[in-house]
């Protein structure tokens, strides 16, 4: 076993808060029953809500790319422009989102497809990412989704102590590291 998840935090703020990213840290607790199989929390919307007036994915990257790039992508499906938030990407893909946290994926996504196309033509590499949302709801309330992630490691508890166990007079992981090095 040696994978990594990723644990992701979404916080909802006024757009005047001067909140504008999110840092996660955790405890490891031991497990002490069987791990379970991994589950994916699934939000749902909530059909009785109203869409949102309007959404924007507020971008994070070198300021000479961003505008650069911006008169490149001016349509609908994905609009990249300068605005009193920073440089921000608007996109028609947005519209059946009720929340300012469902659009990240859509921003992510739309985000890679920009990606791919500088990369293809200009050679560029992944430079620029969605640092939050800025949406107005049903009311007018100008918000700010904001989200934090940390990359977690899960190794095999089994694994680790074996590493522990003695072997001779040293545990197995320096035993094996010495051995690497002859």
């Amino acid at each position: 076993m040696n994978k990594t998840a990723v644990v992701s935090v979404t916080v909802t703020t006024p757009a005047r808060s001067l909140a504008r990213s999110l840092s996660v840290t955790a405890t490891p607790i031991p497990s002490t029953a069987p791990s379970a199989p991994a589950q994916q929390a699934v939000a749902k919307a909530n059909p009785s809500l109203p869409v949102m007036r309007y959404a924007a994915a507020v971008l994070k990257g070198q300021p000479d790319m961003l505008e650069s790039v911006a008169p490149c992508f001016v349509s609908n499906n994905a609009r990249i422009k300068k605005d009193e938030e920073g440089w921000i990407l608007e996109s028609s893909e947005f519209a059946s989102c009720t929340t300012g946290e469902q659009v990240f994926p859509i921003a992510d996504d739309i985000v890679s497809r920009v990606h791919r196309i500088l990369a293809l033509y200009c050679g560029a590499t992944d430079t620029l990412s969605v640092e939050h949302i800025y949406w107005i709801n049903a009311e007018g309330e100008p918000l700010r989704s904001i989200r934090g992630s940390m990359p977690v490691n899960v190794v095999s508890s089994k694994g680790l102590a074996e590493l522990k166990s003695m072997s001779g007079t040293l545990p197995l992981g320096s035993t094996v590291f010495q051995a690497m090095n002859l």
